[in-house]
Parts: C-alpha cells; sequence; structure tokens
C-alpha cells in the first residue's frame, strides 16, 4: 500500500508540509492489513509466539495505531480500525452496555460478535482467555475514544458511549475512576485501583466530550497525585514503582497546569534516563522502554532518543517493545497475576508513538468539529 502525506489541515496540524514524506513506521504498520476495506484489527505484536499474545490486537494499540496513521496520512487504514473498534462495542457476546475489551483477535472483523483472543490448552484440554485481554480498562476505552474523536471529530456518539462506560466506575470514595474490570464475563472481577496515566486519559476524553463533571474528578485525581517534595506524580493510588507515563501524559493531556508540574521533566531525565533510551518505570531503571523513550522525546523534548527509537526497528519495518531483552513494569495486569513487562518484539504501540513524536502529533489533542 502507498501512503503519503495528507495535505491540508491535518498536516498543519502536525506541523508537517504537504510534501513531507511519511515515517518508515507507516509503510509498516499498513502492511499488517489485510487487502480490503472492511473493519480491520491489527495485531499488537505480530511475530509473538506466546499463547496470550499471538494474533491478540490490543484496543490500546490500535486506538493509537488509528491516531498515529492519520498522521501517516493514511487514513483509510485509520477508518478501518475506527469501524472495527465501533463494531465491538456494539458487538460483544455478552455485554450490552458499549464497552470495548482489551484485546481482540486480530485480522478481518466480520458481522456478529467479535472474535476475543484465546488458545487451546492441550495438556489441559480446555480453551483459555487471558484474564486481562478480556476484560476493559479505563485506559483503553479513553484512548479508543480519542481515536474515534480524531477519526470524527464532529459525531462523537460512538465515543461518548465508550466514556459512559467509564463514568460507571467511578471511585467509591474520593476523586477519579478505577481500573476497569477483568476476567470472563459475568464473573468479571472490577478493579480497585485508581491510575495516575488512566486518570489523565479519561480527564481528556471526558472534557472533549463536554462531561464536565466527570472531567473534573479524574483532573482532581491526577493533581492529588502529584509529589511536590519528588518532584513526580506517584503512578497511583496505590504503592508501586513510579512509572514514566504517570509523569509525561499529564504534561501531554492538560494545557493549563500548575507550573510545578513541570518538574517532572526533569525528574525523568534523572531516574528514568537508560542509555539512548527511557525505563518504564523505578522497576527497572536501565532497562530501554521503546514505547516510553518516544513519549519523553516528544514531552521533554529528546531529539536523540527519537533517533535512538527509531534506529532500533526489526526487519518488518515495526519498531520492537524494548531496546533488548525485557523490560520489567514492577505492575500486575489482574489480580493475583505477575507483574506485566514488555519483550524484545515488535510491537505495533511502540510504532505508534515513535510515529506520533516524529510527526509532532499530540494524540491527546484531536481535532474540534
Amino acid at each position: 500500500m502507498r501512503v503519503r502525506a495528507r495535505p491540508g489541515l491535518i498536516c498543519l496540524l502536525m506541523g508537517l508540509t504537504a510534501a513531507a514524506p511519511a515515517p518508515a513506521g507507516c509503510r509498516a504498520m499498513a502492511r499488517l492489513a489485510p487487502a480490503g476495506g472492511g473493519p480491520v484489527f491489527l495485531p499488537s505484536y505480530p511475530t509473538a509466539t506466546a499463547p496470550a499474545l499471538r494474533g491478540v490486537a490490543f484496543t490500546y494499540d490500535n486506538a493509537l495505531a488509528a491516531i498515529a496513521l492519520i498522521a501517516c496520512g493514511n487514513r483509510r487504514l485509520a477508518r478501518r480500525i475506527g469501524a472495527a473498534l465501533v463494531h465491538a462495542a456494539g458487538h460483544d457476546r455478552f455485554f450490552h452496555d458499549g464497552r470495548l475489551r482489551n484485546g481482540y483477535r486480530a485480522g478481518v472483523v466480520g458481522p456478529g460478535a467479535v472474535a476475543l483472543p484465546g488458545w487451546w490448552d492441550a495438556a489441559a484440554r480446555r480453551w483459555d482467555e487471558d484474564a486481562y485481554a478480556i476484560g476493559s480498562g479505563t485506559g483503553n476505552l479513553a484512548w479508543a475514544a480519542l481515536a474515534l474523536m480524531w477519526l470524527d471529530p464532529g459525531r462523537p456518539a460512538a465515543a461518548r458511549r465508550l466514556m459512559d462506560v467509564v463514568a460507571g466506575w467511578r471511585a467509591p470514595a474520593g476523586a477519579g475512576f478505577t481500573g476497569g474490570t477483568v476476567g470472563e464475563d459475568a464473573r468479571q472481577t472490577r478493579l480497585g485501583f485508581r491510575s495516575t496515566e488512566q486518570n489523565t486519559e479519561a480527564a481528556v476524553a471526558f472534557a472533549r466530550l463536554g462531561m464536565t463533571a466527570e472531567a473534573a474528578s479524574a483532573r482532581a485525581f491526577v493533581g492529588g497525585m502529584w509529589r511536590g517534595a519528588a518532584g513526580h506524580f506517584a503512578t497511583g493510588s496505590g504503592a508501586g514503582p513510579v512509572a514514566l507515563d504517570a509523569q509525561l501524559l499529564p504534561l501531554l493531556g492538560f494545557g493549563r497546569r500548575p507550573a510545578a508540574w513541570n518538574r517532572a521533566r526533569g525528574w525523568v531525565r534523572g531516574h528514568l534516563h537508560a542509555g539512548e533510551f527511557y525505563a518504564f518505570s523505578t522497576e527497572a531503571p536501565d532497562a530501554g522502554w521503546t514505547e516510553g523513550t518516544a513519549l519523553a522525546a516528544m514531552v521533554l523534548p529528546d531529539a536523540a532518543a527519537l533517533r535512538a527509537a527509531r534506529a532500533d526497528r526489526a526487519p518488518d519495518g515495526l519498531l520492537y517493545a524494548s531496546a533488548q531483552g525485557t523490560v520489567g513494569t514492577g505492575f500486575a495486569n489482574a489480580p493475583g497475576a505477575a507483574p506485566y513487562a514488555y519483550p524484545h518484539l515488535p510491537q505495533l504501540g511502540a510504532t505508534a508513538w515513535a510515529i506520533l513524536a516524529e510527526t509532532k502529533t499530540n494524540p491527546l489533542r484531536p481535532p474540534g468539529p
């Protein structure tokens, strides 16, 4: 598929000229899509062999990819992903409230309920599904809503339905919204933690949709996570490492913010700079995390970090999720699960973030109607 920079308003928003060449990652993402024009989910880790990652299209990665593809000028493929998000929200195998799952089976989306990822456990002779992938996360729904607003600024109904689901996860006490749910259908577990990163994304989406009370609550939680004496945000309501995205996404999402929050830039440079890359969190401060490196390149800014991330490209043209080896996070994505980690595999989300940084596209600022 040939990808060209789209002239007009989008190019101006990105700070590009109509003649600017599309980043290499744009072509790599386009090659992931089956031919045709129907709704499609792109695989998050196209070369993964582990059952929980093989053939999985995470909602977060696909939402970011849709925004990045708009920055690429490939609005056609971005619309196909957007159509898959809308179809999946309206055709769940169990829920009827318009939510999205955290992951789906990659590929063309047909009529009826969208297939969820899973695998056959031959030893146990049963079909297994990952509790996180079939759950629904606050941040993931917010990113999907933002992607839909990027695709169709004048018609926010689908995005509003997603954020209505998030609004139902308001914390029972205090400000903000909890992390969503994990597990299978009627046996899903409500997550109790509140995340600085997820509430930032939710606050931006709520505000853009005119859901002012919800936006204020999410933003109040983010503000309450600022640790002035240390010069950084806490990652969320629970104990754990200090994460990079919790520091930088509030700076990306909130145009009007306390000046003190800008100190988080210096904290990231001083504590999470891992060689030419940046780390996910203080859990593994020397391990390079590509997605976060691209985010840091955009917000700090750090042009050298972006060059390093772009240079660490897999043969298929995608960027690796980690610079080398496995990047630990220190966080589990389901109760009782081991902390998740980023493998050294080509990843859709990392590639999308690098494109956003390269094109100077702020994904938390969808264009107005």
